[in-house]
């Protein structure tokens, strides 16, 4: 989870995004994952996909940020 909300975190997603991306649970739910105790832990399937996700949005925002640099 803690890798989840790094990724999330760093692209700026809130819990509306990941209801969005999983396609699954609700906003509260995921609201509901994050912190040391968690009161909702989505599926072992769906949170690999959403972390799938995440990343591949990560690597786009950075292959834009390189492409965006001057020179």
């Amino acid at each position: 989870m803690q890798m989840l909300w790094t990724l999330a975190d760093e692209l700026e997603y809130r819990p509306e995004k990941l209801k969005q991306l999983a396609g699954r649970y609700s906003e509260a739910a995921w609201a509901a994952t994050r912190g040391e105790r968690l009161q909702f832990y989505p599926s072992d399937r769906v949170l690999k996909q959403v972390i799938i996700r995440l990343q591949r949005d990560q690597a786009c925002l950075h292959l834009q940020s390189k492409a965006n640099k001057p020179g």
